[in-house]
């Protein structure tokens, strides 16, 4: 497995935005991963906005989980410390990442993953291997 793919990343390729179709189809063969925090996301999205479209990105979710294209990658001791040490190094430098972020690459960074993003918050993460999209 070589990519841990974010929430924005996902919910665009779920909305079949044909760039998002496009790279993540050309990358599947290598191994694509996200967090249970995208889960969580996607669910919370449906759940607040309750759209149709909302239901349809929560459902063709559904389906690539289903099918193993994508794994889902589960919260642990391992990323909690990361996710801890990472939170602790932004706060003492004045800067911030929100909670799921913070959490998400500290999944990246502890199993070896490329993470595959277009949140420019990840900037502010230390040694974390992610490209923006």
């Amino acid at each position: 497995m070589k990519y841990l793919v974010d929430t924005s990343v996902i919910l665009d390729f779920l909305a079949q935005k044909q760039d998002m179709v496009d790279l993540l189809s050309n990358r599947l063969e290598e191994g694509m991963a996200i967090s249970i925090c995208v889960i969580s996301e996607i669910y919370y999205g449906y759940w607040w906005l309750e759209t149709k479209r909302e239901k349809k990105k929560m459902e063709a979710l559904e389906e690539l989980l289903k099918d193993g294209l994508i794994t889902t990658l589960k919260v642990d001791e391992a990323i909690g410390r990361e996710y801890g040490y990472i939170q602790g190094l932004l706060r003492r430098s004045g800067k911030t990442l929100g909670v799921m972020d913070g959490i998400i690459a500290a999944t990246a960074r502890v199993n070896g993953l490329t993470l595959l993003t277009s949140d420019r918050d990840f900037f502010r993460v230390p040694k974390l291997d992610f490209e923006l999209v």
